[in-house]
């Protein structure tokens, strides 16, 4: 599956248009589509939180990492989040996807690559393939 397909459905807009049918009109969804919404919900802003490009953006996690982003809170929580989620096997075995695994690992990595690279005078990571890793123009 293409990574942009996925990120087209765990999106902010799937997840508030969920939210508006089950405001205005409750009896068109199940009941567990306000979890589905909060997962889509959550997917965006994983998805967001990786893929900054600009040190600054009107979406918070759609930013350059920096020291005082609202990454690292973000990355952390997501890892608990990640780590508590499992999955039911038809014969009622639980597993982990290694979809959710290797989200463990690369906000694990993402972090000990920000602590690494800002301990050594990095300002900003950008999730911009060009541009990777950057430091402060301005700063000298």
């Amino acid at each position: 599956m293409k990574v942009s397909l996925a990120a087209q459905i765990f999106s902010q807009r799937v997840a508030s248009t969920m939210k508006g049918i089950l405001r205005l009109a409750p009896d068109k969804l199940s009941n567990t589509a306000e979890g589905t919404a909060e997962f889509c919900l959550f997917m965006n802003n994983a998805f967001d939180s990786v893929n900054g490009t600009n040190i600054n953006s009107n979406i918070e996690l759609r930013c350059a990492v920096q020291s005082k982003s609202v990454h690292h809170d973000f990355w952390l929580e997501a890892i608990k989040t990640f780590e508590s989620m499992k999955f039911l096997r038809s014969n009622g075995a639980q597993y982990v996807l290694p979809t959710v695994k290797n989200w463990i690992h690369s906000l694990k990595g993402l972090r000990y690559l920000w602590h690494t690279l800002n301990s050594k005078g990095f300002d900003f990571l950008s999730g911009k393939a060009e541009c990777v890793l950057t430091k402060d123009p301005i700063k000298k």
